[in-house]
């Protein structure tokens, strides 16, 4: 059925945009499976949704991360899956710049116990 869905809406549309309808496809298969916790989507593609006081002013713990990227690392570990990573950045923080500098930081291993994290979550 769900082929038969995707052939007969892709004949009406124009191949742009058939990738996008393929890949919003995707993600809700993967969340109706139970593959993807729509929080954590919605974070990756909005940013935070309010801040946590005082993230903005909190100050990073390496001069190589600017303060937005701070931010977001402090309100990503709202999210149940995510909680502590702030601190664990912080404790961790040379382990990071690497991943950071990294062209390819998406395939780079994470420190454990981050390394366990789903490709999506990376």
């Amino acid at each position: 059925v769900m082929e038969a869905v995707y052939r007969s809406v892709c004949r009406g549309l124009f191949e742009t945009h058939k990738l996008l309808f393929s890949f919003a496809l995707a993600l809700r298969v993967m969340e109706f499976s139970g593959r993807l916790d729509p929080d954590e989507c919605r974070f990756l593609f909005s940013g935070p949704q309010a801040d946590v006081p005082d993230a903005a002013q909190t100050k990073p713990p390496a001069t190589w991360l600017p303060l937005k990227a701070w931010s977001d690392i402090v309100n990503l570990s709202q999210l149940p899956t995510f909680k502590g990573v702030a601190a664990f950045f912080d404790a961790n923080v040379r382990h990071f710049e690497p991943i950071y500098d990294s062209p390819t930081a998406d395939e780079e291993i994470f420190p454990a116990p981050w390394d366990k994290v789903t490709a999506m979550q990376r």
